[in-house]
């Protein structure tokens, strides 16, 4: 047979362990909340002052993709 009082105090333990996870689970789901609402304020800013810039600003250069200037077929600058 087992010790009864090493089976109670493992299952003590077992659900201590699992208040505890439970309670840093709601800490992480928190801080995730926060996390994403200040990533969508970002992407909020980011957007809006995408929007505020002209077109031509914001296209890739031919030069920092490596090629040679006008090898996209437009013309040389």
């Amino acid at each position: 047979m087992t010790d009864w009082g090493q089976s109670r105090a493992l299952v003590y333990e077992l659900r201590r362990e699992i208040r505890r996870l439970s309670q840093a689970n709601e800490r992480l789901q928190a801080d995730r909340t926060e996390l994403l609402a200040a990533l969508a304020r970002v992407a909020e800013g980011l957007e809006r002052e995408a929007r505020r810039l002209p077109v031509q600003s914001i296209q890739p250069s031919t030069r920092a993709l490596g090629g040679k200037p006008g090898s996209d077929r437009s013309p040389s600058r």
